[in-house]
């Protein structure tokens, strides 16, 4: 589970590894960011400067999400 750089957008791994974000409009609510989901996804990191920017790891590889797109993937055998 994390926080995007502004603490509007919230991300989480769920316990079959499912990926979902939830939109964070004030501070009393929140609600679940439709029609976005990715599977087996173990890690993941927000950008510290784009609040739309995230890196996740799922299966064997580094893919980069920018708002619901999926920009670039690479192999990878480290921790991000």
């Amino acid at each position: 589970m994390a926080l995007n750089c502004t603490g509007s957008r919230l991300a989480i791994v769920g316990k079959y590894n499912t990926l979902r974000f939830f939109d964070l409009p004030d501070s009393s609510s929140f609600k679940p960011f439709l029609g976005f989901e990715r599977k087996e996804v173990w890690s993941l990191e927000w950008d510290s400067e784009k609040d739309d920017t995230l890196a996740i790891l799922e299966k064997q590889r580094m893919t980069i999400i920018r708002g619901t797109e999926v920009r670039a993937w690479t192999g990878v055998d480290l921790l991000i």
